[in-house]
């Protein structure tokens, strides 16, 4: 798998308001068979910034009928 399905991934599943963090998206694409070194990816700064600002959106999405 790329890196860049890798990110694309991370960001859907960011997007989809299921998971509360960086760690159960980890989780989720540890069980999909992701690299350790992709995962690795998510400790970084920035994308974890990324990640957290779309989880944070998809879920005040959701919350709102």
């Amino acid at each position: 798998m790329s890196n860049i399905n890798f990110v694309q991934r991370a960001y859907e599943l960011a997007d989809s308001g299921n998971y509360s963090g960086v760690s159960e998206i980890r989780a989720v694409m540890t069980r999909e068979g992701f690299s350790l070194r992709q995962l690795s990816q998510l400790s970084g700064k920035q994308l974890t910034q990324q990640l957290k600002a779309r989880i944070a959106a998809a879920r005040r999405d959701t919350a709102q009928p």
